[in-house]
């Protein structure tokens, strides 16, 4: 049974002989051969026929050529005129294709680029990144990205994004990633920029703010300061209250000394002698009865109770034992009674 493919180049075959029969038909007005003609005639008819067959094809493989150079013209222009980098490597990240913005992204010739392993073009630091992608291009179907930061025999290196999927464009069927790739680095300075922005933003916001607690700082210690002057200025009157009271305290006390003093020389002093002229009555009536000798003791005895009542009074008014026991209200009203 034919298959498909071959029915239909056998058609198109048939299509172009009869194609060819009708142009020899209008070239040299002959009709179709009889099958009763002579061999030699009939040969040749075929040749010519075969002939025209075949400038048939090459017209039409030359207008297809055509098409085809014009496709490829536009798809090379395209490709070239791109404006972003293309890279067309293998599973090793051998370059064997780059279109000419990708060579000026790397400031190096597409014939130096050629066989060489796109590794070398990214700067170390990213390295390890791209191969992690290169190895994830070829064992996944979907398509990879990632950032990279590519060196450049001329000028700064450049941060460029890749994006890569694989396809079975190689030889026997090997595949081959499609590298695209862009310049970042505008973007990336704008975002380092606004990131550096965002970051002294915080930082204004943090100074605000020290400067605000400073201020209140400032604001409580001057506070502070009016509060110790106001202090100070108030101690220096309670210093000044304070000797006052004590110099009033010593004037109150050597009055005080001074009467007790008196008190005692003219109390105290006065019984004492009349006890002491009694004790002397006593000693020259040594001789006297025992009613004598009474009436002798008794006016001692009166002294000496005068003199103990004298030293209670005394030892009252220094400190009253009540203050100690009953307190002061008490106190009081026992001295307003006396």
């Amino acid at each position: 049974m034919m298959k498909p493919k071959e029915a239909a180049q056998g058609q198109t075959t048939r299509k172009l002989r009869a194609r060819a029969r009708r142009v020899l038909t209008k070239r040299v007005g002959l009709g179709p051969p009889d099958d009763g003609s002579p061999e030699l005639p009939r040969l040749v008819q075929e040749l010519q026929i075969h002939q025209i067959e075949l400038e048939m094809q090459n017209e039409e493989l030359s207008h297809a050529k055509s098409q085809v150079e014009s496709v490829l013209a536009k798809y090379t222009h395209l490709y070239d005129s791109a404006p972003i980098g293309f890279f067309t490597v293998d599973e090793r990240g051998v370059i064997s294709e780059a279109n000419l913005t990708g060579a000026l992204l790397v400031g190096m010739d597409r014939a130096e680029l050629h066989g060489k392993r796109f590794v070398g073009l990214v700067s170390p630091q990213s390295r390890a990144g791209f191969r992690a992608f290169l190895r994830q291009a070829f064992t996944s179907s979907l398509r990879q990205s990632c950032q990279v930061l590519l060196l450049r025999q001329a000028g700064a290196a450049l941060w460029c994004n890749l994006d890569g999927a694989v396809s079975k464009l190689g030889l026997r069927g090997r595949g081959l990633c499609q590298l695209a790739i862009m310049d970042i680095s505008a973007r990336r300075q704008a975002e380092e920029a606004n990131n550096r922005i965002e970051a002294l933003r915080g930082t204004n916001l943090r100074l605000e703010e020290e400067i605000d607690h400073r201020k209140k700082i400032g604001a409580a210690l001057t506070q502070s300061e009016q509060r110790t002057k106001e202090l100070l200025v108030h101690a220096t009157s309670l210093q000044r209250q304070l000797r006052e009271v004590s110099h009033r305290n010593l004037i109150v006390q050597e009055r005080r000394e001074k009467r007790i003093s008196q008190d005692l020389h003219s109390k105290i002093g006065q019984l004492l002698v009349g006890i002491n002229l009694h004790l002397e009555v006593l000693t020259r009536t040594a001789s006297m009865g025992p009613a004598g000798m009474k009436r002798v003791i008794a006016p001692i005895q009166r002294l000496v109770e005068r003199t103990v009542r004298t030293v209670h009074q005394f030892a009252r008014e220094l400190r009253p034992t009540i203050l100690d026991d009953m307190g002061l209200i008490s106190a009081l009203r026992a001295y307003v009674n006396d």
